[in-house]
């Protein structure tokens, strides 16, 4: 089976999200048919769609969370990368991250910035 087909990337994938929230799915391809092709087909109350989209709808702010909370993660990672970088620097240069002032870290940050200045 191909791994790129609307059934892989679509329908398994829907089945698999709606089998997680608890729908129990039915594969019907045999009971309908339109001209050559088998249809599938599912009826669903207004209210079962409502629900549906309610659980999809809040999937998705799940997911935007899981994104904010992945990017400040990373984020975290890269100041704490970023810290540790200015801390062996300061130390070949003979200086002390820790009893520098906070102009004194800016200066320092600018002068590595403008090195080629000098």
């Amino acid at each position: 089976m191909n791994s790129y087909s609307e059934n892989q990337l679509i329908e398994q994938t829907a089945i698999s999200l709606l089998e997680d929230m608890g729908w129990q799915h039915h594969n019907c391809t045999h009971e309908f048919r339109y001209g050559k092709a088998k249809k599938t087909a599912a009826l669903l109350t207004i209210k079962e769609f409502q629900l549906l989209m309610q659980r999809l709808e809040d999937l998705e702010d799940i997911l935007r969370m899981d994104a904010a909370v992945e990017t400040e993660t990373e984020h975290a990672e890269l100041m704490e990368y970023a810290e540790t970088q200015l801390r062996n620097l300061s130390t070949t240069r003979g200086l002390d991250c820790d009893e520098m002032t906070e102009t004194d870290r800016e200066r320092f940050v600018d002068d590595l910035i403008h090195e080629d200045r000098e």
